[in-house]
């Protein structure tokens, strides 16, 4: 249609007169008519090829987060229900993914064996004397001269293979690590350390799309011809004044079993940016490695898929061409390869694109070890080795063997006797090694842990664990779970309401089978949760509906009898977050606060990131297990702790859970591909609704919502104004119609109208994980659930 003779331009055809009714038909008309297509043509072409471009990410076969999934079996072409009769567990302490160190009283240590990092668990010891800092390069009023970034290297196009996702260790990362040696000035347990971190330059606040790691590793001593900084060059180039070499201290790269250090390192901690101005931060190892007097040692420092302008870590130091004192006792190192070889100093980064900090090569970074001396004296009370909770098939049995140094219960001075539990620690049951222990309620999950103590006359020996290994006896699995790892992509800076475009998330079922898919959300949501007895109640008193005369100078019976006869303020001190904990009245025990457990304001994730309670007056932070302490009804949103004991123990005090939560669940293959930055939802007006004067919505929505129509495309179609006729409570997610006649208390829909709600889901700019959630009937171990490659988009 379009010609040179017939350019685009839109003119409205309803101004010519009577062209409805087929007359004054003109040339001059139909190439009018030719232009507006043309225009129109245009304007679609515009929007279909020059708005911004969707990324597409696509994930074939599908990457499955291993340890946080269970009940399935990975195949070439899917996921499936796992049908395995078996499964072998290794835990060789190399890492704490299997363990629960939350809970756990044991010490995992890291030690050099003829070249090797070996770790095991032991006893705790007794401490000598406090946290040294000796072993340092941190000067009292000396400035950081510089930051230099560590992340994806800035000069090759940023990419994010599957792989990678699921192991940041892979040797073909474009990754620049950072690495600093040091002598240990004291011996001991080295328990963290202490570093300069800066934020993006000119942002609040940082989404560096991966957490900065931080190992320790052994170095071994070189010669190598000694240099000095040119200032004219800028440079360092070779010192002629002296023949003498010098001696360097470099990260050993490869252990003597030709294994990369990187995976199995001395020690090993993680942090995630803070949102707040540059500062030292201290990293904590799960596992301490003992370091030895007068030797040396590097920290050496990964950020492998950090991403985006600046959106990285950055380490703090001085440069060659500063004037302040060197560190004599070690260097600054680069790696281009993701730690697989090393360059002393490195290079300066004032070049590097997109990046403009670390205008020189450094020379040294800044650094406080944190260093305890330890008593050869063992701790003589039981101490538990708790491993995190093992979700499978169904289980029939159990066998456990181990490489430990230990006598069991009967003779000798060193202790470890292995147990096992399926009713959520209620009832712990020996373990003999070796025998296969039948289990007859087949449950799909256990918990396992090793008790250890020593009896020792001076308590100057442990008990130690090498190797655990368990082997389970299975059935067919009746549910599955299934994680993908956190995608985060590449972004600048905020791009609107929602960076995210569409995702899709296929699978496959079977008759009598169920599966729906969530998107989990890459941040941490804590819920604080105040834990009081009656004697607190005082502090409440303010509270709409708490009658203060009923608490103000009263006794604890006359405080119990009150909320006995008065059980709404209950409910009105939980809408507050605050929990009275279980007490006896009149010889009958109230569980108050906890009768229905404690309700979680969003959906959270499995599993649960911690729990843990900070008492109010005396007494050390607290930390419960999931499975063994509290459950989480997932379905519900509501964490229950499973017996008295527990929560009568606890300490008054803040509660805190933290989790990753649920931006959406219930996906079904009917509403895919899923646009994530455009929702419609239809609700109609039921007498619930009308009750309640809400409805909710299925995820977070930005604010303001888009539109809300009532009877939409009707006759007695309108239009809802937010403030006016309704509100928005965003943390909830809930619409709340406002009454508009108070007498009637009437309010702006009717029984039986269709409310239709437009707005933009508020899923911020950082990474999401997909889960899968699947079961099938009893007795349907042949019927499958084929869970597919899935792809997720987003916008640039």
């Amino acid at each position: 249609m379009a010609s040179d003779n017939c350019q685009p331009k839109y003119k409205n055809l309803n101004r010519i007169s009577s062209f409805s009714e087929q007359r004054y038909v003109t040339v001059q008309l139909m190439e009018q008519v030719c232009m507006n297509d043309e225009y129109l043509k245009q304007f679609c072409d515009r929007l279909e090829f020059l708005s911004p471009p969707a990324v597409r990410k696509r994930f074939n076969p599908l990457l499955v987060d291993i340890l946080n999934s269970y009940g399935c079996d990975i195949g070439s072409d899917g996921v499936f229900f796992s049908n395995s009769i078996s499964e072998e567990i290794l835990i060789d302490f190399s890492n704490t993914d299997l363990i629960n160190t939350d809970i756990s009283d044991v010490i995992i240590k890291s030690y050099l064996s003829n070249g090797v990092v070996c770790n095991r668990a032991e006893l705790p010891q007794h401490t000598r004397s406090t946290v040294n800092h000796d072993t340092a390069n941190v000067n009292p009023g000396e400035k950081i001269n510089a930051y230099w970034y560590i992340g994806y290297n800035k000069e090759k196009s940023y990419q994010v293979r599957p792989d990678w996702l699921k192991d940041w260790r892979e040797p073909d990362i474009h990754s620049i690590v950072r690495a600093q040696t040091f002598r240990a000035e004291s011996s001991g347990l080295l328990e963290a350390v202490t570093l300069a971190i800066g934020q993006t330059a000119g942002a609040s606040t940082s989404n560096w799309g991966c957490p900065l790691y931080v190992q320790i590793w052994p170095t071994r001593m070189v010669e190598a011809t000694k240099m000095k900084w040119d200032k004219t060059q800028l440079k360092a180039v070779v010192d002629t004044s002296t023949n003498v070499k010098e001696k360097i201290y470099e990260p050993i790269t490869i252990d003597e079993n030709g294994k990369s250090m990187i995976y199995n390192p001395l020690a090993e901690g993680n942090i995630w940016p803070d949102e707040t101005s540059p500062g030292f931060f201290s990293i904590v190892f799960n596992n301490p490695c003992r370091v030895t007097e007068g030797e040396h040692y590097a920290i050496v420092m990964f950020s492998p898929l950090s991403n985006g302008n600046g959106t990285c870590p950055r380490i703090g130091g001085w440069g060659l061409n500063c004037e302040t004192h060197k560190y004599e006792e070690g260097d600054a190192f680069l790696s281009n390869n993701n730690g697989r070889t090393f360059t002393r100093y490195g290079r300066s980064d004032a070049n590097v694109m997109y990046y403009s900090q670390g205008k020189y090569t450094p020379r040294d970074f800044a650094f406080q070890c944190n260093i305890v001396d330890y008593d050869e004296v063992y701790d003589r009370d039981v101490n538990y080795l708790y491993l995190k909770p093992i979700l499978t098939n169904p289980i029939t049995h159990i066998t456990l063997s181990a490489t430990d140094d230990g006598d069991g219960s009967g003779s000798g001075n060193k202790h470890i006797v292995y147990q096992y539990s399926v009713d959520n620690g209620h009832t712990w049951i020996d373990l003999i090694q070796g025998h296969k222990t039948p289990i007859s309620t087949k449950p799909s999950m256990i918990l396992v842990r090793a008790k250890m103590w020593q009896t020792a006359a001076n308590n100057g020996v442990t008990p130690s664990i090498d190797e655990m290994i368990i082997n389970l006896t299975t059935e067919p699995a009746k549910e599955m779970y299934v994680r993908t790892p956190y995608y985060r992509p590449k972004s600048n800076n905020m791009l609107g309401a929602n960076v995210w475009g569409r995702i899709n998330v296929p699978f496959i079922c079977d008759p009598q089978v169920n599966c729906h898919a969530e998107i989990i959300h890459d941040k941490i949501a804590k819920e604080h949760f105040e834990i009081i007895t009656v004697n607190e109640l005082d502090n409440y008193i303010y509270l709409k509906g708490v009658d203060s005369n009923k608490i103000i100078d009263k006794s604890v019976n006359e405080r119990l009898k009150y909320l006995v006869d008065n059980p709404s303020v209950i409910e009105i001190l939980k809408e507050n977050n605050v929990y009275v904990k279980p007490d006896v009245y009149n010889e009958v025990r109230y569980e108050f606060g906890f009768a229905n457990g404690l309700q979680l304001s969003n959906s959270p994730s499995y599993p649960i990131r911690q729990c843990r309670i900070q008492p109010k007056y005396e007494g050390i932070v607290q930390n419960y297990g999931e499975w063994l302490d509290y459950t989480i009804d997932y379905d519900s949103d509501i964490c229950t702790f499973l017996n008295s004991d527990t929560v009568d123990n606890m300490p008054v005090g803040s509660l805190v859970i933290e989790y990753n939560p649920i931006f959406l669940t219930n996906i079904t293959n009917d509403e895919l591909p899923l646009v994530l930055d455009y929702f419609e939802e239809e609700f109609i007006i039921t007498d619930d609704i009308l009750e309640s004067r809400s409805i909710t919505l299925r995820c977070d929505a930005v604010d303001p919502i888009r539109k809300v129509t009532v009877n939409k495309d009707t006759d007695n179609e309108i239009e809802l104004i937010e403030d006016t006729d309704f509100t928005v409570d965003y943390a909830t997610h809930t619409l709340n119609f406002i009454i508009t006649d108070l007498d009637m208390e009437l309010i702006s829909v009717e029984l039986g109208d269709i409310v239709h709600v437009v707005y933009t889901p508020n899923l911020e700019d950082a990474g999401i994980s997909i889960g899968y959630y699947a079961t099938r009937d009893e007795n349907a171990s042949s019927q499958q659930c084929k869970i597919l490659g899935n792809y997720i988009e987003y916008k640039v």
